[in-house]
Order: C-alpha cells, then sequence, then structure tokens
C-alpha cells in the first residue's frame, strides 16, 4: 500500500513535460509567412480567372452538341 503513494510521487516529475509547450510560442513567427502568401495568391487569382474565361467559352459549346 505504501509503495503505492511513492508512484504517485512519479508522476509529478512527468510534468516539466508542459514547458516545452513555452517553445511553441516562438514557432509562432512562422504564420506571418501566411501573409505573405495571402498577398501572392491574390494576385495569382486576378491572372488565372481569364485563363479559365477562355476554355468555357469553348467548353459550354461542346458539351451542348453532345447531348
Amino acid at each position: 500500500m505504501q509503495t503505492a503513494q511513492p508512484t504517485a510521487v512519479d508522476t509529478r516529475p512527468t510534468r516539466p513535460t508542459p514547458p516545452t509547450a513555452v517553445d511553441t510560442r516562438p514557432t509562432r513567427p512562422t504564420p506571418p509567412t501566411a501573409v505573405d502568401t495571402h498577398q501572392r495568391t491574390q494576385p495569382t487569382a486576378v491572372d488565372t480567372p481569364p485563363r479559365h474565361y477562355a476554355p468555357t467559352a469553348r467548353t459550354p459549346h461542346p458539351q451542348l452538341r453532345s447531348p
């Protein structure tokens, strides 16, 4: 019975692991990179629509003839 108590004391030392979560904070600098991707994705999206317009205009015609 007494041996069960000491084992519970061993579980306490495992708490030091949470401190590692503090290291995750420095990883936050990575999110800022998302800001650069948004700026790049927006302009690229503008270039993609024009290209889609051309193919889509031709696709509806063949599709109408298929049925």
